[in-house]
Formats: structure tokens, sequence, C-alpha cells
């Protein structure tokens, strides 16, 4: 009798991989044959920058393209976006607008070649992260706790707790606008629904509060959502009907508080969570599933941005081009230009060495700065904003992995730190135990708390990335813990 072998099915994963090796092969080439023809367009010292840059490309590359099966969702995806955008695709703005004013601000007023140290010491630490990554392949013994152990859920007190989270962030998020001034009048003005808010606090090392309490409690709505999320992944639950209906409900609950306060990172992860968690336990997502998700997301970040720039109408589709440019041409995810400017800080004096107390910070981010007036500052993006740019005002710019690494130890920082957050950050993704055999409970601690992180604290700072992953985490860990239940028919 012969056998038939069925065909593999091609998924999202192999469109991912293909896609990896023909950006490789194409780097390559460029590196071979664009960039000798570069020094004569650009001259020697530029096109040398340019070649930096792609090669952190096939450094990044590497352990995707030399893998036998490639899971799309996995970190090193996020931190490939976070360098490929942040470094290569930013060096090359820099490299082809030298004279525009956006290029200015990057560089402070400085020439490209100001980018030169930065982008070696870039080369240098992520490649040890990628060693790391590689090594990290150690699955922690998750098995023994509950909430890994088993995957029923008892559906009534997840539905409580879904009721009772959404609830929670409706009233928090309430409170929250209104004590940074918002009120019924202001819904006359679309402009005034989306912006950055902060409580003013005089006489404090910030001149604000950030009401973290208030802001943890309003993201319990995304929690929330994704709880419901991956149970409705889980049980195959169908889009028309009552809990698709819910499902929809949940998810403007969830992103009202972000898009409130202006927050377009965390209401980008909502979506992109929910996708993760739908293409884990319910089925890989397609091209086209892909591509209308990103075509929601323009819109959602187009809408938000007028808003923010107080315009009335979203005006969509002139923006596009516009929200591509704020991407490269901007400081956000791992930024080569900021990287820059901390190593020149140190080297002049504007900052110094750390010493590893920045990765400190967040153990007395508990206590509100309203009750601790000269609370020092957790958010080191801030120190970054006012003594390396020399920027006054609120907010800060975050420091990313690499400046945070060297700002902390330098070179040897490069070396060891980012080994170990390449293995660490390997080594949370393999205890996952995913893409097979996907645990409804281990997804969503993936793609809730894991997942997040690993593109913060590959572009922000450790202390924030770390709170923020453990206001996510502690939880959803205990809610887990509540709804999971021992199968009935196990033991009899």
């Amino acid at each position: 009798m012969t056998s038939r072998i069925q065909p593999r099915t091609y998924t999202i994963d192999d469109f991912a991989k293909r896609s990896a090796l023909i950006l490789y092969l194409s780097i390559m080439v460029l590196i071979l044959v664009g960039v000798p023809i570069l020094v004569f367009v650009w001259g020697l010292e530029e096109a040398l920058l340019a070649a930096i840059s792609l090669v952190l490309v096939l450094v990044l590359l590497l352990p995707i393209v030399s893998t036998r099966n490639y899971d799309i969702f996995q970190p090193l995806s996020f931190v490939f976006l976070s360098a490929f955008v942040g470094v290569t695709l930013r060096t090359l703005y820099v490299l082809l607008f030298p004279d525009n004013m956006t290029t200015w601000d990057l560089l402070q007023g400085h020439g490209a070649s100001f980018l030169a140290p930065a982008l070696l010491a870039v080369v240098l630490g992520m490649s040890f992260y990628v060693v790391g990554y590689v090594q990290g392949t150690v699955r922690l013994p998750l098995g023994r706790f509950k909430i890994a152990k088993y995957d029923d859920w008892n559906e009534k007190r997840l539905f409580i707790i879904v009721i009772l989270f959404a609830s929670i962030s409706v009233i928090a998020t309430g409170a929250l606008l209104r004590s940074t001034g918002f009120s019924i009048q202001d819904l006359s003005d679309l402009s005034s629904l989306s912006r950055k808010r902060y409580l003013v606090v005089e006489g404090t090392v910030t001149g604000y509060a950030a009401q973290g309490y208030l802001r943890w409690a309003s993201s319990l709505g995304a929690q929330a959502f994704l709880l419901y999320m991956a149970w409705f992944s889980y049980f195959r639950k169908r889009w028309f009907s009552t809990h698709g209906l819910i499902l929809g409900v949940l998810f403007v609950v969830a992103g009202f508080s972000p898009f409130a306060t202006s927050n377009r990172g965390v209401l980008m992860w909502v979506l992109l969570s929910s996708m993760i968690i739908w293409h884990y336990l319910r089925k890989k997502l397609s091209r086209r599933t892909i591509l209308l998700s990103l075509m929601l997301a323009l819109f959602i970040v187009s809408f938000m941005l007028n808003l923010r720039g107080g315009h009335q109408q979203p005006a969509v589709g002139s923006r596009i081009g516009g929200i591509i440019e704020d991407l490269v041409a901007s400081r956000d995810l791992l930024d080569i230009t900021t990287t820059a400017i901390i190593i020149d800080a140190l080297h002049s004096g504007k900052l110094n060495y750390q010493y590893g107390s920045t990765y400190l910070t967040w153990l007395y981010a508990p206590i509100p700065r309203t009750v601790w007036r000269d609370k020092p500052i957790i958010s080191v993006g801030a120190i970054v904003r006012e003594s390396a740019f020399g920027y006054g005002g609120r907010g800060g710019i975050p420091p990313g992995i690499l400046g945070e690494a060297y700002w902390n130890f330098g070179v040897v920082g490069l070396i060891f730190v980012l080994w170990f957050m390449g293995f660490l950050t390997r080594v949370m993704y393999e205890s996952m135990q995913l893409p097979d055999g996907a645990h409804p409970n281990l997804v969503i601690l993936y793609a809730v708390v894991i997942a997040p992180w690993s593109l913060a604290s590959i572009g922000g700072g450790w202390s924030g990335a770390f709170i923020t992953a453990l206001q996510s985490a502690i939880p959803l860990m205990i809610v887990l813990s509540f709804i999971t239940r021992k199968p009935r028919n196990i033991g009899k």
C-alpha cells in the first residue's frame, strides 16, 4: 500500500523565515556592491557608517536564517525590528538628509561621523546579545506551578475577574482624567481627547506626579480584554455571537485609557498581544490578517497624532507617510542617536558612570511622589534628557539597553550586560513552551508580560521596563491562579 505524504502547510512563520533569508542575502549584496559605489557618492566615512549599520542587520538575522523552524512572535523578532528601525534605517536617514532640521535635532548639531562610536558599540553589544540569545535554550521548571500544570479555567471566576478588572479600569481612567483637569466640556474639542496628561505637584524633583497607581489600575482593562481573548480563542468561540460582542466592548475599555493619555505604544501592544494569543491558541495568523491589523494600527496612530496636533479631522490617508517618517526620524526604539549622545556626554563629563545604580531605581518606585516629594528620579530617561541633551520640561529620553549598559560599565557593560539580557530573554521565551503545545496560561503571560518586556528592555531603560512588567505580571499571575482549576477527572 502506497503511503501518501501530505504537503506541509505554508505558514506565516515560513513567510518570516523566507523573508529574513531574502533580506540577509540582499544586505550582503548591498554591502559588497552598493557600499563601494557609495564611497564615490557620499565619501568613505559616510559609506562606512552605512556599511556598519547594515552589518548589524546581518548579525541579528543570522540566528533567524540559520534555524530550521522560526517562530515569528519570539522576542528576537521584536529586537530585530527595534534595531532595524532605530539603528539601520535611522542611520541611513541621517546620511540621506544631512541638512534636514530633523537630522540636526537628532544629532544635536553634529555631523554624521558623530554616530561612528555608537555604531561600533551597537554592533559589539548586539553581537553579544545574539550569542546570549542563542545559548539561552534552558527551560525553567514551571511545571510544578499550578498555572503551568493545568489549563482548565473556571468560567464563572473568569467572568467575575473580567467584569471586576473592566470596572476598575473605567473608574481609574475617569479619576486620572479628572485629576489632570479633564472635564465634560472638553468633549466638544476632539483634540483634547488624546494627549499627554500629568498632575502638577509643586516642590517635587520632577514638578509633576506620574500617578502610577491610577495608570496601573486603568491598565487592568487591557488584562480583562486579553484574558477574555485567550478564553475566546482557546475554546473557539465565534465572532458573530454574544461572546464576540463582549470581546468588542472589552477592546474599547482596554483602548480608552491609552487613547485618552496619548500612549500609542500601549494601545499597539493591546493589538499585538491579542494577535499573539490568537496565533498560539486558535490558529496561525495569515499574511492577510497581519496586513489588515497593520492597516488598523496605522489608522489608530494617525488619528491619535492628528488629535495631538490639534486637528479635528483625522486625515488618515495624508498621515501614512508622516507616520513612517515619524517612526524612523525619532528617538523611539533602539535609538542610535541617543546612544551616540550618551557616549559623548560620558566622555565630555556631562554624565558620570553609574556602576549599576540605574538598574536599581525600581526598588523605591512603589512610594508615591505625592508622599515622598524628594524621591529620586526613577526614570533615568529624565536624567538623560536634562544632563546629556540639555533639555528642560517634563518627560524623559530613555537610554536604551546599549546606552544604559555603557553609561554604567563602559565597554565591559556592552559585553556582559548585553550577553546576559540576550540569555535571559531566550530563557523566558523557552520556558513558555511556545509554539508547540501552547498552554493558555503561559501564552497569555508571554503576550502580556514577556513579549512587551523584550521590546521595552531594548529601547527603554531597565527599571522602567522591569516595573511595567511587574505591574502586568503580578495581577495576572494572581488571577490565573484564581481561575485555573485541577481537571475533575484527574486522580480518579
